[in-house]
């Protein structure tokens, strides 16, 4: 739950200021999760409250540090649905069959990591697509003609919160 609540106060500092039950959903966690890690993060002064009552970010590098951290070691193994190979010649295609798929489905989904900076900058398209989807199950994975393999280039992950899925 720290990890998600680190997320929200990279993506939008401001976030912190909403209610503890909105928060609460914007980060994915329980109330007094977000109730305990805000007032943590104040504490430790990696977060500040000004004067006008808006938060910021006072220390972004160490929260920055703390969610890559967590992120890598707690967060993500317990999103992890699977890591799958499929037809597609590259990362496009299959993207292009996970939107579509996704929108029969009326499905959230999201890219992150190098193809979702692709997506963004068009700059660097790794052989690896990493996606966060909201429905996801083995009929989901036959209709996208995918096969388990631990090492495919296709890793699916389940979302937290409501910032993932970014419009």
């Amino acid at each position: 739950g720290a990890v998600q609540m680190l997320f929200v106060a990279l993506a939008g500092p401001e976030l912190l200021g909403e209610p503890v039950r909105q928060l609460a959903e914007n980060a994915g966690v329980g109330k007094s999760t977000a109730a305990e890690v805000r007032r943590r993060l104040l504490k430790e002064r990696l977060v500040v409250l000004n004067s006008s009552g808006e938060y910021r970010i006072a220390d972004e590098k160490a929260i920055r540090e703390r969610f890559l951290l967590g992120y890598s070691q707690v967060l993500r193994p317990h999103l992890l649905l699977g890591r799958y190979r499929g037809p597609y010649k590259d990362g496009s295609g299959f993207v292009g069959a996970l939107a579509e798929a996704c929108s029969r489905r009326s499905s959230t989904w999201a890219l992150t990591g190098a193809a979702g900076a692709y997506e963004l900058d068009r700059f660097y398209r790794s052989e690896h697509t990493v996606a966060f989807i909201g429905a996801w199950d083995a009929s989901f994975a036959k209709e996208l003609r995918l096969m388990p393999d631990a090492a495919g280039p296709i890793t699916m992950l389940r979302p937290f919160g409501n910032l993932i899925v970014w419009s």
